[in-house]
């Protein structure tokens, strides 16, 4: 009968971490408890019971596999500030578009601060909706104002997430939204003419694109931001019920003008550039 005693596990789990390296081509980073998993691994194709406490880890101790756990991560750096002293002062202040699009990030816990390059702040933000993430300074001068703070909770992809402070929360509260009939940009007036030429879609991935087999063609496309602007603000939207292909690579999902937005387009005629 073969046993356990039979293999030269030491062996085996150095060609077998050498042929992961070789066939990968990254390094394979041998810790201490993994040569306990392997054994364990060769136990159960054998047959045999687990050993629960025969492997000890790099303090000498047992290693029970049942009640094993990774160790927890270690904190990120935290980048020290001077706290200001109107931060408490539940005062609305004025605050440019850019500055409220900030405070809507921070509000939802999207943005964090780290230390970066040089001891210096550096800021993280991926934002949902085809959202522009907030520039530096523009987080500087929040901070600067006293509308948000440094709070004790990490983020999921590193460093320290945002908060707002009581004046940011009254500041935040009292800005109004703008109204993109009236404060309609370049960039978007020219999406929204595309979106109305029924040659924009969605593929499968959730990028916006034009239909190349359509006859208005237009090479410098807006952003993707600038068309999720619009959606957002209820301008243009997805025609499911017209949505064709059943693989990501296929599927295409038209996008239409709105009431609002065809609306708005007639007032504001169509783009020059185009």
């Amino acid at each position: 009968m073969t046993t356990i005693d039979d293999f030269n596990l030491d062996d085996l789990f150095e060609a077998l971490t050498t042929r992961i390296q070789n066939e990968t081509g990254r390094p394979f980073y041998k810790e201490h408890n993994e040569r306990y998993f392997f054994e364990q691994g060769v136990r159960a194709g054998l047959g045999l019971q687990f050993t629960m406490a025969d492997r000890t880890d790099g303090d000498g101790k047992p290693v029970n596999r049942a009640s094993y756990t990774l160790p927890p991560a270690p904190l990120p750096d935290r980048f020290e500030r001077e706290p200001s002293p109107v931060a408490d002062i539940a005062e609305a202040v004025t605050v440019t578009e850019g500055q409220r699009k900030a405070l809507e990030l921070v509000n939802e816990g999207q943005v964090a601060e780290k230390v970066g390059y040089g001891d210096k702040p550096s800021f993280h933000c991926v934002p949902t909706g085809g959202r522009r993430g907030p520039q530096d300074r523009t987080l500087e001068a929040l901070y600067t104002a006293g509308l948000v703070v440094t709070s004790n909770r990490t983020h999921q992809y590193g460093g320290w997430v945002i908060d707002l402070t009581p004046r940011g929360h009254a500041t935040l509260t009292a800005a109004a939204k703008p109204d993109l009939a009236k404060t309609l940009t370049k960039a978007q007036h020219k999406a929204l003419h595309l979106v109305g030429t029924d040659t924009i879609y969605i593929d499968g991935f959730g990028t916006y694109n034009q239909d190349w087999r359509k006859q208005h063609i237009e090479k410098r496309m807006p952003l993707y931001p600038t068309f999720a602007e619009l959606e957002n603000a209820n301008l243009i939207t997805r025609d499911r019920d017209a949505a064709s292909g059943d693989s990501r690579i296929e599927k295409r999902t038209p996008v239409r003008l709105t009431d609002t937005g065809r609306a708005l387009l007639t007032e504001k005629g169509p783009h020059r550039g185009l």
